[in-house]
């Protein structure tokens, strides 16, 4: 079934609540006069949140770390929205679900829909008693496979340039500079590219210093350090959601984390790719008579 809007429910500071319908597959929130969902500006950037709902789910983008997104209490930056998902914004509290699409591969059995509903309810009430419901529900089997350390995203080495004539180093530069800002722009679609921006940066950085032009090196270092940060960040609190998914068992959850985490590591993950590749299909399997 194709999607016709999304919904949310809004809770300000003081218990105040209301439902807002946008007829469209994707939402903006902010305080920005261009935001579907308008938030007082002492409360929220002028863009804090991107909303997308695709065949996989609702999905949220943080836009703005400032004032801080949190997820359920914990730090959000990308990443799926569950039904019963509590977004946090200064004093403000936000739920959002599709309507008219279907977010699960089956259907739900009756009672299973019905809890559905009444955790959501809940999370639009609030947090604390939604998260008590969470934590009260009847797990699910655990997956068994066992854990591998994650490894470093970057590994902390020099970058040189190719090029040594200041001409040449110039344009080199100036080509790793524009990839890196493709890549950069893209991260948030595909963690890979944040993270292999992270390096373009840093040979832009060398080549602008061999070109002897220092404050672009600066600039281009600068953005390859807080970039490295955010991709860090991001990597983290993508681990610490599938550990909090797996201990709710919230599989489906865990399994979009999984499948988050290995796009931040890519073809280099070694023995963390297989591994998460194990949790994936071990999860799938102690699933699969549910279907």
């Amino acid at each position: 079934m194709n999607l016709t809007s999304l919904k949310f429910v809004i809770r300000d500071g003081v218990g105040n609540l209301r439902e807002l319908g946008v007829d469209s597959d994707i939402a903006r929130v902010g305080s920005g006069a261009h935001c579907e969902i308008r938030l007082p500006p002492e409360q929220a950037a002028p863009e804090q949140l991107h909303i997308e709902a695709r065949s996989g789910g609702v999905f949220a983008e943080v836009r703005s770390l400032t004032p801080a997104t949190l997820l359920n209490g914990l730090p959000f930056t990308q990443g799926r929205l569950l039904p019963e998902s509590l977004l946090q914004i200064g004093n403000f509290q936000v739920s959002v679900v599709a309507a008219n699409l279907g977010l699960e591969r089956r259907a739900k059995p009756e009672s299973e829909a019905s809890r559905s509903k009444f955790v959501y309810v809940l999370g639009a009430v609030g947090f604390p008693l939604g998260f008590w419901v969470l934590l009260t529900t009847k797990p699910q089997a655990e997956a068994s496979v066992a854990a591998v350390p994650p490894p470093a995203l970057f590994v902390d080495e020099p970058s040189t340039c190719n090029e040594s004539a200041p001409g040449t180093a110039l344009s080199l530069a100036e080509a790793e500079l524009s990839r890196a800002e493709s890549s950069r722009e893209r991260a948030p679609f595909d963690a890979e590219r944040g993270v292999n921006a992270v390096a373009l940066y840093a040979r832009a950085a060398a080549c602008f210093r061999a070109a002897a032009k220092p404050e672009d090196a600066k600039r281009a270092t600068l953005a390859a350090d807080d970039l490295k940060r955010k991709m860090n960040q991001g990597f983290h609190l993508h681990q610490v959601r599938l550990d909090w998914a797996q201990e709710t068992h919230h599989y489906d959850e865990a399994r979009t984390e999984v499948r988050l985490l290995l796009s931040f590591v890519g073809q280099r993950g070694g023995e963390y790719a297989t591994f998460l590749s194990a949790l994936d299909r071990q999860i799938e399997l102690k699933n699969s008579g549910n279907k």
